[in-house]
């Protein structure tokens, strides 16, 4: 029988033999997760009912043995088994049991525009992850009506060098700010365990019509997702989803006020819609704020920014600050009324405090790092 050993693109080693049937060994990535999980995560068009199915009758084993349920750990250094039903050339008119496997680096070339902005993104990288300012109007990942988006311009930049950038968390298309991806899936899950335990504190930037009446707390409003007038929005509902969030105002100047935020839950909308609890809107918000948050003379865009981000680093577990600078419509509303910006290597800001539950003053700033 012949073989053939290679690496391929996941960074685990592989076995390929004459009858079709693959030998994968499970990578460092991979270490302690579910065998059900790794196939999501390496063969995301595989369907459950067929993995089931290759599992129950033994096609698919651990180390030569038959793997009894989908929820069993594997770890680094085994070898699975994959039988010649899971392959990534196949029909793709699903008249057999093959299953059609996108390549992890099928993505289309990148254009020299769209590279320019991707280099002007990132803000901080290193062999673990991926820190980039995110422009106000540019989607975090893709859909039916959504071609350009933060998710594949970063993978067919790095394809370039075969490398693969992973969302872990979102920001909505017309907010701006930082954005943390994984550079492998065991950092994906990592990250991910971080923001799902409440490890990840984030602030944000907003500039608002109205002036809240008291200088700053915690809003408590529960939101649930409604088909509204002008589509699905989130709306404040007992019977919704526990949302929390602290506010400080940062500058007053007459009936509009800079605020800063920072969310202690991560509901869909949630600080657009919690604003509006204060008495305010975000500029330029019209699905939360309609009429009310045009401003005469100023940007009709969302002026919401993802402006600082902490979070243990995946691999040293070191606490990890980075901070995004203003950019676009926000930058020039920031210039118009002279609010003061802030250097983005050194000052400082307001992140949340969860025991007290309230902003506190942050002085020890993780400077800016030359991009690797």
């Amino acid at each position: 029988m012949n073989e053939n050993i290679n690496e391929n693109e996941n960074d685990h080693e592989e076995k390929k033999t004459s009858g079709g049937v693959r030998f994968v060994i499970v990578s460092e990535d991979d270490n302690d997760i579910r065998i059900d999980k790794w196939f999501k995560r390496h063969y995301p068009y595989l369907n459950r009912g067929l993995l089931e199915k290759l599992l129950r009758t033994g096609q698919i084993k651990l180390d030569g043995k038959k793997i009894k349920k989908s929820g069993d750990r594997i770890l680094q250094g085994q070898t699975i088994r994959l039988p010649p039903q899971v392959e990534e050339e196949v029909d793709q008119d699903n008249t057999t049991d093959k299953v059609y496997i996108k390549p992890e680096h099928e993505y289309s070339k990148i254009s020299k525009d769209d590279e320019k902005l991707v280099k002007n993104m990132i803000m901080f990288e290193d062999k673990d992850i991926i820190v980039i300012n995110k422009p106000s109007g540019l989607a975090s990942q893709g859909g039916s009506k959504t071609t350009k988006h933060v998710d594949g311009l970063l993978n067919a930049y790095k394809a370039q060098t075969k490398e693969r950038a992973y969302l872990v968390h979102r920001l909505d298309k017309d907010t701006s700010g930082v954005m943390v991806l994984a550079k492998t899936p065991g950092i994906a899950s990592k990250l991910s365990a971080s923001f799902s335990s409440r490890d990840v504190k984030k602030l944000y930037w907003a500039l608002c019509t109205g002036v809240p009446r008291v200088q700053s707390g915690k809003i408590t409003a529960p939101l649930l997702k409604v088909d509204g007038s002008i589509g699905e929005q989130m709306v404040v509902d007992k019977s919704g989803k526990d949302a929390r969030s602290l506010y400080n105002i940062n500058q007053r100047i007459g009936q509009i006020s800079w605020l800063s935020l920072s969310p202690l839950t991560g509901r869909t909308h949630q600080l657009r819609v919690h604003v509006t609890q204060l008495d305010c809107c975000i500029i330029g918000d019209y699905k939360y704020g309609g009429e009310d948050s045009i401003i005469e003379g100023m940007p009709r865009k969302l002026h919401l920014h993802a402006v600082a981000i902490e979070f243990p680093h995946p691999r040293t577990k070191k606490q990890t600050v980075i901070k995004a600078p203003l950019s676009g419509h926000m930058k020039e509303t920031w210039d118009m009324y002279e609010l003061e910006d802030f250097n983005p290597t050194q000052g400082e800001f307001l992140i949340p405090d969860r025991k007290k539950g309230v902003l506190i003053n942050y002085l020890d700033v993780m400077p800016l790092k030359d991009k690797t």
